[in-house]
C-alpha cells in the first residue's frame, strides 16, 4: 500500500500550493494557493508542475546515486528529494509537512546545510532537512559543499571521459570569458590529484536568500516547442523585459552565450542551463543568470580528429538542434572579439597543462582552430554550411588558420568585396579593412588586433605628403615598428607614450583597388567618404588610427583633426612627408594624373604649422629615390 502525505509548497515563508505526494515522492493532486509564484511563471498546469517536481530531483545515472539513496533510506529520487523537503540551494522553494508550524528561517540549506533536522510525525515518518544534494542536477558526479565564505558545488571527472577533460573544460571557458573582459560568468577552479589530472572543479554559488535561479524554460512557462530557437528565445526576451530587465541587454547576453558556445562546441545548453536571477519576495527579475556549466564542450565526447564537414553537421541539446542554426539567432555578430581568444596552440599548451594526454590535446586544439575559422566567416557574412562546404569549398575556404586564405580570396574577389562594402555601409565592424588590407596588401593580419583596454588612450595620426612621396610605405613600417618594440621611451623622436598592438592603417589607395574590383560603380567621392568613415568609425572603437592620404589642403588636415578631438582622442599627430615635387612627378610617369599645380600650390600656401591644433607636427625629409621599396620608419630620429 502506497501511502500519500501532505506538504504546502512554500516560497521561504509565503505559501504557493497543497501538494500531496505518495511515499515514492510522486505529486498525487495539488491545488494553488498563489498563481504569480508558481515555479513556472504563473503557470498552474499539471504537467508543469509535476516537470518541476520531476526535474528538481537528482536525475537516473548519476553515479553513485545507489550509495546516496541508501544513506538516506530512500529507493528514489523523488522519495530523496521529498525528506529533504524539497530544498535546493539554487532557490527559495520547499514543502513544509502539514499541520508542521515550521518556517524558512528553521530549514533552509544556506543556514542548516548539512546539519540533520528530524520532523517525526505521528505514524513515525522522518523528513530530514539534512542534505543540500537532493536536488542538485545533472550527470556528473557532484556535491554542495561549504565553506566559510560560502557554499560551492563540486564536481567530479566522469571516468568515461579521458583525464578529466569535463572539469578542465570548465576552467578553460573561464579564462576566455575572462579574456573578453566579459563579467557575467561563473569562475571555475580544478584540484589536480597526484596523477596530474583535474579530478574535481569546483564553482561558487551565485544564489542565495536574496536571490533565486530561474531557468529560461521555466522563464517562458514551460510553453516552448522543440527547436523553433527564434520564436523561443524572443518569448524568453520579452518575458524578462517585462520584468524589468532592460531588453538589449538581455538580447546582448543571449548574442555571446550563443557565439561562445558555438566557439567552444558545448553541446549542453539547453534551457535549464540558462536563465535568470530573482528576488524570492518581490519576484522581480535581477540580472540574468551567470553563464554556468560549460564542461560538456571542447569535443570531450570526440575520439577522432575533426573536419570542417563533420563540424558543420553538429546536433546536440541546444536552443536549436544544428549549432549552425543556433548562430542565425545572433543579433550582434562581434560580441565576441576573436583577436581575444587564447589560439589553437595556446588551447594545445593549456590542456596538457591540465593533464590532458597530448594527442588528445591536439586533437581538441586542431577542432578549435577550425571552429574559430568557421566563426571568423560568420562573423564576415559569409555563409556556413554544410552544403557549401561539401559542393562549393572544396580544398579552398574563406578562413584558414584564422586567416583570410589569399587563394580563396584570389579565386572570389567579387564576393570579398562585396562582404567588405557592406560592412563599410551597415557599420557593423571594422572586418572589412582587416581583410582589405591583409588580402590586397599582404600585410599581417595580426598586425591588426585592436585593445579594448579602458586605459588605454587611443592615437590618431594623419600622414601627408605629395603622391609617390613614400606614405604609404611609412605608414606601414610605422605601425610595424610600434607592435614589434612595445614600449619605449623617446619613440620616434617627439612621439613618447606606452604602444599597444592596437593599430589600423586607412589608406586611399587601398580603398581605391577594393572598389576597382568591384563590380559596381564609384568614384573619388565615393573613396573620400569610405575613408572618412571609416577613420570615424576605427576612433569610436579604440583603434589606434594611421590615415594615409595627400592630405595637402588645411580645410582636409582640419576636418580630420576635427573627428579626432570630437571624439576625444588627445594624441594627434601630423606626420609631413617632404620630398622634391620634381622628382615625385618624374617617378609617376605613367601613373594616374595629377594636378601638380594644384599640389605644388597646396604645398607652398598651406603647408603644416603648429598652430593648426596637431599635438605634434613631424617633417621627414623622404628620399625619393628609395619610395618604391620604403621610407624606413628609422629616418624618423
Amino acid at each position: 500500500m502506497i501511502l500519500s502525505q501532505s506538504f504546502i509548497l512554500k516560497q521561504k515563508n509565503n505559501d504557493v500550493a497543497q501538494l500531496r505526494l505518495n511515499d515514492d515522492g510522486e505529486i498525487e493532486a495539488y491545488s494553488v494557493f498563489d498563481i504569480k509564484r508558481m515555479p513556472y511563471l504563473a503557470s498552474e498546469r499539471e504537467r508543469d508542475l509535476y516537470k518541476w517536481w520531476t526535474d528538481r530531483a537528482i536525475p537516473e545515472g548519476r553515479e553513485r546515486l545507489s550509495a546516496l539513496l541508501n544513506e538516506n533510506g530512500c529507493t528514489r529520487p523523488s522519495e530523496f528529494l521529498m525528506k529533504n523537503l524539497g530544498l535546493s540551494l539554487t532557490d527559495t522553494y520547499w514543502l513544509c509537512p502539514i499541520n508542521y508550524d515550521l518556517s524558512w528561517e528553521d530549514v533552509n540549506l544556506y543556514t542548516h546545510g548539512g546539519k540533520i533536522l528530524h520532523f517525526h510525525e505521528g505514524n513515525g515518518r522522518i523528513h530530514y532537512s539534512t542534505s543540500p544534494n537532493a536536488a542538485v542536477t545533472g550527470s556528473l558526479d557532484k556535491e554542495a559543499v561549504h565553506y566559510s565564505d560560502g557554499w560551492y558545488l563540486e564536481k567530479r571527472y566522469n571516468p568515461k571521459y579521458p583525464d578529466g577533460q569535463q572539469n578542465v573544460n570548465e576552467i578553460f571557458v573561464s579564462e576566455l570569458h575572462r579574456l573578453q573582459g566579459w563579467d557575467s560568468y561563473t569562475p571555475y577552479t580544478v584540484s589536480i590529484d597526484d596523477k596530474g589530472k583535474a579530478y574535481l572543479c569546483s564553482s561558487k554559488y551565485f544564489t542565495g536568500e536574496d536571490r533565486e535561479l530561474v531557468p529560461a524554460y521555466e522563464v517562458t512557462g514551460g510553453d516552448k516547442s522543440d527547436y523553433n530557437g527564434k520564436e523561443d528565445l524572443n518569448m524568453f526576451v520579452d518575458i524578462c523585459s517585462k520584468n524589468g530587465l532592460d531588453n538589449s541587454s538581455v538580447q546582448n547576453f543571449l548574442d555571446y552565450m550563443i557565439a561562445m558556445d558555438y566557439i567552444i562546441s558545448n553541446s549542453d545548453r539547453h534551457w535549464h542551463n540558462f536563465g535568470i536571477l530573482r528576488d524570492p519576495e518581490t519576484l522581480r527579475f535581477l540580472s540574468m543568470a551567470p553563464i554556468y556549466d560549460n564542461g560538456n564542450s571542447m569535443f570531450f565526447d570526440e575520439i577522432y580528429t575533426q573536419k570542417r564537414l563533420g563540424l558543420l553537421s553538429i546536433e546536440n541539446t541546444g536552443i536549436e538542434k544544428l549549432e549552425t542554426d543556433r548562430l542565425n539567432l545572433i543579433h550582434n555578430k562581434n560580441i565576441i572579439d576573436t583577436d581575444y581568444l587564447l589560439t589553437p596552440k595556446d588551447v594545445k599548451e593549456f590542456y596538457i597543462k591540465y593533464g590532458i594526454s597530448e594527442d588528445r590535446a591536439e586533437l581538441i586544439s586542431s577542432a578549435y582552430g577550425l571552429k574559430l575559422d568557421l566563426f571568423l566567416e560568420f562573423q564576415h557574412g559569409f555563409t556556413i554550411s554544410y552544403n557549401r562546404e561539401m559542393f562549393e569549398y572544396l580544398d579552398r575556404t574563406p578562413f584558414k588558420g584564422q586567416k583570410p586564405d589569399p587563394d580563396y580570396f584570389n579565386e572570389h574577389k567579387s564576393e570579398f568585396t562585396k562582404v567588405i562594402r557592406a560592412e563599410i555601409k551597415n557599420g557593423t565592424s571594422l572586418i572589412g579593412i582587416k581583410l582589405l588590407d591583409y588580402s590586397i596588401n599582404d600585410v599581417d593580419y595580426h598586425n591588426l588586433k585592436h585593445s579594448l583596454s579602458h586605459n588605454h588612450n587611443n592615437t590618431f595620426t594623419l600622414i601627408c605628403g605629395l603622391p609617390y612621396s613614400g606614405k604609404t610605405q611609412y605608414a606601414r613600417s610605422l605601425a610595424d615598428k610600434y607592435k614589434a618594440i612595445g614600449k619605449q621611451e623617446s619613440l620616434y623622436n617627439e612621439i613618447d607614450r606606452e604602444v599597444k598592438n592596437s593599430f589600423i592603417v586607412v589608406s586611399m589607395g587601398v580603398i581605391r583597388k577594393i572598389l576597382q574590383n568591384s563590380s559596381g560603380e564609384w568614384n573619388e567621392n565615393d573613396v573620400k567618404k569610405i575613408a572618412r568613415e571609416t577613420v570615424e568609425k576605427a576612433l569610436k572603437e579604440g583603434y589606434d588610427v594611421i590615415y594615409d592620404a595627400t592630405n595637402l589642403s588645411r580645410d582636409v588636415r582640419d576636418d580630420y583633426l576635427s573627428i579626432a578631438t570630437g571624439i576625444g582622442i588627445k594624441e594627434t599627430n601630423l606626420i609631413y612627408i617632404d620630398a622634391d615635387i620634381k622628382k615625385v612627378k618624374e617617378l609617376a610617369k605613367g601613373s594616374t594624373d595629377f594636378d601638380w599645380e594644384y599640389l605644388k600650390s597646396s604645398l607652398k600656401n598651406e603647408p603644416p604649422t603648429k598652430d593648426t591644433g596637431w599635438k605634434r607636427i613631424i617633417t621627414i625629409k623622404a628620399n625619393v629615390r628609395d619610395t618604391k621599396k620604403s621610407t624606413k620608419a628609422e629616418e624618423i630620429r
